[in-house]
């Protein structure tokens, strides 16, 4: 039996020795062959990934081996426009799966590092944040799969109605923010963000505080912020409004170095 999903997509495999397009390849990847070919259509390239098995109940994790597989692919911006920006994902025999966005050709040197079958539950969920983070063109939703990636990275297992469950650990989270900021910024650009949060009216004045509330939790509610007790609330962001746009450039920056180092630890 073949499970194929398709990409009508720009995603092309590119040798970085000399810059070329690959057409065919085939990965090891999870204990199975998935054999990529992609064919040159007029709007830019049909990708099509293959895994051949022998079991028909082994269709579900054949499945969740592709979309892991699938997660591991970063795109480039760079070529974007070169070709349509759709894609379609098709299972053969299982139907329409679901739909996403392609934006650029594919980092061959991300795709594999030979040890993904250590690879945590925890980290499949970290790496496919750090897709989205990397194949998306809204600096406000790169933010906050940057900051999914520090929550998923700091939890804890908390009891509710009698079952252990995975939630995330905010002192955790906060101390990480306060302790790793520091290590990925110059001391002007931190005296800055320091004099920023300060002048801020938040009530939590530390780093941890300001991408919290002034970025991640203004990206994910509407209205005004009440929780720190001032008469009006703390607005949301606006899109619009150039200096929002600003304070989530320099959070991405620097939530991005520090979801490269994280990532490079656990998975290079």
């Amino acid at each position: 039996m073949i499970l194929k999903s398709l990409y009508s997509t720009n995603a092309v495999l590119e040798n970085v020795s000399n810059d070329g397009v690959i057409l065919s390849h085939e990965f090891e990847f999870l204990g199975q062959k998935i054999i990529w070919e992609s064919v040159k259509k007029k709007l830019g390239q049909e990708v099509v990934l293959s895994v051949s098995f022998d079991d028909e109940d082994k269709s579900i994790a054949v499945q969740e081996i592709v979309r892991k597989f699938s997660s591991l692919l970063v795109f480039r911006q760079k070529h974007v426009e070169k070709f349509e920006n759709r894609t379609t994902v098709i299972f053969s025999g299982g139907g329409t799966v679901g739909q996403s966005t392609a934006w650029a050709a594919i980092d061959p040197s991300y795709i594999l590092t030979s040890n993904e079958p250590s690879y945590s539950e925890q980290i499949w969920s970290m790496l496919s944040f750090y897709l989205e983070y990397k194949n998306s063109s809204s600096i406000y939703y790169q933010f906050i799969c940057l900051y999914k990636i520090i929550e998923l990275k700091n939890t804890k297992i908390e009891n509710r109605n009698g079952r252990n469950i995975v939630v995330e650990d905010p002192d955790s989270i906060r101390s990480f923010i306060n302790t790793n900021v520091p290590l990925v910024t110059d001391q002007a650009e931190l005296r800055q963000l320091k004099l920023k949060v300060s002048r801020s009216r938040i009530k939590d004045k530390t780093l941890s505080g300001y991408f919290k509330h002034l970025l991640r939790d203004s990206f994910s509610h509407t209205g005004l912020l009440t929780k720190n007790n001032y008469k009006y609330g703390y607005p949301t962001l606006n899109p619009s409004n150039i200096s929002d746009e600003l304070k989530f450039h320099q959070g991405v920056g620097i939530f991005s170095q520090i979801a490269d180092k994280l990532l490079s630890e656990k998975v290079i």
